[in-house]
């Protein structure tokens, strides 16, 4: 979320809140900490990564109880909790990561997706071990693992251009539950369809090309669309990555004849555009997750 409007205002007066006059427990919290003053960056890299663990390992009350706490020696026992629970959770965090890596790294397939799985898995970090897999390896990540009998659970994360949403709606009827936005998602699966969304080539591929061809490549720029009639015809998608200086994101459209075109939209001007020229990267069916 960008630290603008009202935003930047709440973070400017509670970072001068935390600064002056603290809560009892962000007090508590911070003790360790011994700072002057304190930025944005501490509350996002020291004090929210505490107050998440807690959720991770064990449970978001204590959290909760914490930073409500009126009472001196309950908020330091709580912090000193917290502060236990997140240095496990950098401990698990390591564990998976490095057994994740291990997975892609022995994986004879050569996916531009990354799915993972073990059952052993604590289903509190496996968002972070895909966030870590993304800045490996540059590619959308997948990390699942065992949540209830017959029940696999995942945290997903993307790259830019790479809409994780629109992709899971598309591969709905192998999903049990998801939720999420265009670069981070959550999912629950039946276990026995696991191999469906890791396979190259598998039983999605009956999805439209909107689903298969994900990523576009725009060698010579873009002409402004000015009618319908000046539509070229082009494969169907709906999902691109524009290789060139500025931000487009394509859209199918529909000409006055019902034939599907493509066209992408400058999400800034709102301008439509068709490509002078293009080609597709396809990428295996694996990366519909």
């Amino acid at each position: 979320m960008p630290l603008t409007g009202e935003n930047r205002v709440l973070a400017f007066i509670g970072l001068q809140i935390i600064n002056s006059n603290p809560k009892l427990g962000i007090h508590s919290l911070l003790k360790k900490n011994t700072k002057k003053e304190y930025t944005i960056s501490d509350l996002m890299f020291y004090v929210a990564p505490r107050i998440n663990a807690a959720g991770r390992i064990k449970h978001a009350s204590l959290a909760l109880e914490l930073l409500i706490s009126k009472e001196k020696n309950s908020a330091e026992k709580l912090a000193l909790e917290i502060e236990e629970l997140n240095t496990l959770r950098r401990e698990i965090e390591r564990e998976m990561t490095v057994q994740a890596v291990d997975q892609v790294d022995k994986s004879n397939q050569k996916l531009n997706s990354i799915v993972v799985f073990d059952s052993e898995w604590n289903k509190g970090v496996v968002g972070i071990v895909a966030s870590r897999l993304v800045d490996k390896y540059y590619k959308p990540s997948v990390v699942f693992c065992e949540s209830s009998k017959g029940y696999l659970t995942a945290s997903a994360r993307s790259i830019k251009g790479l809409d994780l949403y629109l992709i899971m709606n598309e591969c709905k009827q192998y999903i049990d539950q998801f939720g999420g936005h265009k670069y981070a998602a959550g999912l629950t699966i039946k276990k026995e369809n696991l191999e469906i969304l890791e396979a190259p080539s598998n039983d999605l591929s009956h999805y439209s090309k909107a689903t298969t061809d994900l990523l576009y490549k725009f060698p010579h720029g873009f002409e402004e669309l000015e009618g319908i009639a000046n539509r070229q015809d082009f494969d169907l998608g709906s999902h691109t990555k524009n290789q060139s200086d500025f931000d487009i994101s394509a859209k199918v459209m529909e000409n006055k004849d019902s034939t599907t075109k493509l066209a992408v939209q400058d999400l800034e001007t709102k301008k439509w555009y068709i490509p002078v020229s293009y080609t597709h990267l396809t990428l295996p069916t694996s990366a519909l997750v």
